[in-house]
């Protein structure tokens, strides 16, 4: 089962102002409202130590993906930037490295917490993630669970920034890793920014008899949502459970009424296709969103992370966690 990668909140520390009532625009931030997804023309200078040491520079297409929506609380609004493939650090040392920030308000310090640390002020209880893959020779280590927190940097319009993560472990070893980053948004290589009138909507729903139809079997309860942040309904499935690329799948979310939510699918290398959707629950607490799994998505376990805010007694709630699936071509 894949876990959201280093889960933890985030927070900013530079005194910025991140209600929902204040703060920048969406075309303030990012260079298109809604969901873009790009792969752009950048450089990347990297550093790990601790279990696997390495230094390595270049210039190198990243992986850029931004949601922001005058429509969504500022709380879920996402920064993710990273290597789009392994790239070959030393001589037989392969590595990936990315980093998903929720609750990004444009330029500024951030923090992402380790799991069980105290949340960052004006964190909002959204989850951030940051992860490195190092392959050597056969063996390949996924550094994914926080241990320390980790701190972003980000410049005007996230052209450029930092990242430095102290301590990072696989469950046996750790590294720490630091790398800076800068794009270059008009050198575009890849566009997969979801396309959708008006914005944010589901594709409509397919014929009646397609053979890629999600079915409307309930997962087991061994495969529906893991609740990250307690205290708040949440419950919600994936079918069919198992989705080849290219076909379709429904996401179900049952929670709270009238929430604002942001779903966020994490493929097995860590990254998202260039799919995401921002929603609301109906008067039940019911959100259904149909999706395509990209054609690149690899074989392998998938989340989806589902980040909902609402209102309670006058004031700003909120609550995170993740619907489990799989992709497949061969096993589905």
């Amino acid at each position: 089962m894949l876990m959201v990668m280093g889960v933890g909140c985030s927070g900013r520390t530079d005194n910025g102002d991140t209600s929902s009532s204040a703060g920048p625009k969406p075309a303030e931030i990012a260079d298109k409202e809604g969901v873009q997804s790009r792969l752009l023309g950048g450089h990347l200078k990297l550093s790990t130590r601790n279990a696997v040491e390495a230094g390595w520079e270049a210039d190198i297409p990243l992986r850029v993906v931004t949601v922001a929506s005058a429509d969504a609380p500022r709380e879920f609004w996402l920064l993710s930037i990273g290597l789009q493939e392994p790239v070959e650090v030393k001589p037989g040392v392969s590595m990936r490295t990315a980093f998903d920030l929720v609750g990004y308000y444009g330029e500024g310090t951030y923090v992402v917490a380790a799991p069980g640390s105290p949340a960052p002020a004006s964190g909002g209880g959204a989850q951030s993630a940051a992860f490195l893959i190092a392959s050597e020779g056969e063996r390949q280590t996924n550094f994914n669970q926080l241990l320390e927190p980790c701190q972003i940097v980000v410049g005007k319009m996230a052209r450029s920034g930092t990242i430095d993560c102290p301590r990072v472990s696989d469950g046996q070893r750790e590294v720490g890793f630091s790398w800076a980053w800068t794009v270059n948004p008009k050198n575009v290589l890849a566009d997969d920014s979801p396309i959708s009138d008006p914005p944010y909507s589901a594709p409509p729903p397919l014929p009646a008899g397609n053979p890629t139809t999600p079915t409307s079997v309930a997962a087991p309860a061994s495969e529906r949502t893991k609740t990250m942040l307690a205290d708040f309904p949440l419950d919600g499935a994936v079918t069919p459970l198992c989705v080849r690329q290219g076909k379709a799948a429904m996401a179900r979310v049952e929670t709270v009424p009238n929430a604002s939510v942001t779903l966020v699918p994490s493929f097995a290398d860590g990254g998202h296709h260039g799919v995401a959707h921002l929603g609301t629950t109906d008067g039940d607490g019911v959100l259904e969103w149909r999706f395509i799994v990209p054609p690149d998505a690899p074989d392998g376990d998938a989340s989806i992370l589902v980040n909902v805010v609402w209102k309670q007694d006058g004031e700003d709630k909120a609550g995170a966690g993740f619907v489990p699936f799989t992709v497949g071509r061969k096993s589905c």
